[in-house]
């Protein structure tokens, strides 16, 4: 499964939230991407075997600090894409985080 987050903000709260959902994905797999963006941080896992239903899908991206509206939208906008992360944005492009 693709778990992806979107952590806004880069203020010291911000910071905690993408490292204790970057470390607690780690502890289940090594395919876990940080990436750093204009207005906080990026997530994107792929667990393998990991098979959640739509309501447990949403309460662990909430629980992983995942953007409260972005939860909402695609729990409610039926038949669009979920999960989305864009590369860039407003001219911006995001940046890798290779060591943390």
């Amino acid at each position: 499964m693709r778990l992806s987050i979107d952590i806004d903000g880069k203020d010291n709260l911000s910071q905690l939230r993408m490292l204790r959902s970057y470390f607690f994905l780690r502890r289940l797999t090594d395919m876990v991407e940080l990436w750093e963006t204009r207005n906080g941080y990026h997530i994107i896992a792929f667990i393998p075997g990991l098979e959640l239903s739509g309501e447990e899908l949403m309460t662990w991206r909430l629980m992983l600090g995942d953007d409260p509206d972005r939860v909402r939208l695609d729990h409610e906008l039926h038949g669009k894409p979920e999960m989305v992360l864009f590369n860039m944005k407003q001219g911006y492009i995001k940046r890798r985080i290779t060591r943390i």
